[in-house]
């Protein structure tokens, strides 16, 4: 196998994930935010459930809130071995048990990430554990994804991504040992807005700050992000050369109603290409600027830049991102620029309505908006400052307001 794969093909990816399970001899942990009772999920478990009873070091971590897997076939894979948790769940029962905080902020924590460790391969990208996001030979074709498999290298970081979570809910966890080696051209990047890491967010603005030929942002869900508007600016007046490539169809209802026309206008206005895909929801979420390039989970979206936890790989070495370049140009082939299209009354106020709702998800869910007078965003420091030096930052200003939990989450932040 090459050292790095892009799969754009749904089918594909999921052969080439279960053949790995099937081939596992070590571990075979996954993060996933979405799994439903299907033919993808179920023959997911089933694998996994083979390699469990073959001594295989299993763990599944789903995000709770899209969390449908069948019961049986999970009942069976813990009969197995397997280790399978639902993170952070919102029934306040299942929080007592767990011995969470029922009335916190951190109910509304997802986990976004999708990452697969495989004994030594790692897999990042976009593709969830249901049978939409495959083609037609195992599904229903309904999303078009991005990822990406590497052999041998983040394998360590993989670990400490799964590690720091099972830490965080007191699961119990036999770390396995796996060959890793070090490579400065692929990164692993990690956002988790309730613990202050920004990863992602900083180097996606750092990479846009210094593009000097090119800037292509491949997103299906997109909305307005000052700072990447500010930075996009910048980088036109330098002469950069700036593309965006969204969806025309989307699944979720917030963004189903939001015309391109409309959410996009104002990159057109700064003389951005913008071009919509046509023939079904173009789920990928990259960022390429010049030979650098991350991808991953994060969208260019307010639940993305500061609720959700998120990961991506980030990737330097001009041979390796040039392979997405191919992929960028067959999506383009299939898509439409996106014109001026003048919205009707009666859609303006759907997507007003959702524009509220988009706001008051921001009040009730991001804990910064809370500390916004006594906190400055990460991702508003310099690139180069660290997590205890935000910590200090913060303490110095709000001594007087500081509180054990969020002093506590402040800590596990760069412990």
């Amino acid at each position: 196998m090459n050292e790095l794969e892009l799969i754009d093909d749904g089918d594909e990816f999921f052969e080439r994930l279960w053949n790995m399970i099937d081939e596992s001899k070590v571990c075979c942990w996954v993060l996933t935010y979405h799994m439903v009772d299907n033919y993808i999920a179920n023959e997911t478990l089933k694998k996994l459930e083979e390699a469990a009873k073959r001594g295989v070091n299993v763990v599944l971590f789903v995000d709770w809130l899209n969390y449908y897997a069948d019961k049986d076939l999970v009942k069976r894979l813990e009969q197995a071995g397997g280790l399978v948790r639902s993170l952070n769940p919102m029934d306040p029962f299942q929080r007592f048990k767990h011995n969470l905080d029922i009335l916190s902020r951190d109910v509304f924590e997802r986990y976004h990430q999708k990452l697969f460790l495989i004994d030594e391969n790692v897999i990042v990208g976009s593709a969830n554990l249901d049978s939409d996001y495959a083609s037609s030979k195992y599904g229903y074709s309904k999303f078009y994804d991005l990822n990406i498999i590497i052999k041998g290298k983040c394998v360590n970081e993989s670990l400490t991504v799964f590690g720091n979570i099972a830490e965080r809910y007191n699961y119990p966890m036999a770390v396995p040992v796996l060959k890793d080696t070090e490579d400065p051209s692929i990164e692993i990047l990690v956002s988790e807005p309730n613990y202050l890491r920004f990863d992602i967010q900083e180097r996606v603005l750092e990479m846009i700050n210094k593009a000097q030929t090119r800037i292509i942002l491949l997103h299906g869900y997109y909305v307005h992000i000052p700072k990447i508007i500010e930075a996009l600016r910048k980088a036109i007046a330098r002469g950069v050369k700036v593309e965006m490539i969204t969806s025309k169809l989307r699944d979720q209802p917030v963004y189903k109603h939001f015309e391109n026309s409309w959410l996009t206008n104002h990159l057109r206005d700064m003389g951005i290409e913008v071009y919509e895909y046509m023939p079904k929801v173009m789920h990928m979420k990259a960022y390429l600027c010049d030979d650098e390039i991350t991808v991953g989970s994060f969208n260019n979206d307010k639940w993305s830049w500061g609720l959700n936890n998120e990961l991506n790989l980030y990737i330097t070495d001009p041979k390796l991102t040039q392979k997405l370049v191919p992929i960028i140009e067959e999506i383009k082939l299939k898509s439409q620029k996106v014109q001026n299209n003048p919205l009707p009354l009666w859609k303006k106020s759907l997507i007003r309505f959702w524009e509220v709702f988009l706001y008051l998800s921001e009040v009730v869910m991001d804990r910064r908006k809370y500390y916004k007078k006594h906190f400055v965003q990460a991702f508003f420091l310099d690139p180069n400052t660290t997590y205890e030096q935000k910590y200090q930052h913060h303490i110095a200003k709000n001594k007087h307001r500081e509180r054990n939990t969020f002093r506590r989450l402040l800590a596990d932040s760069y412990a």
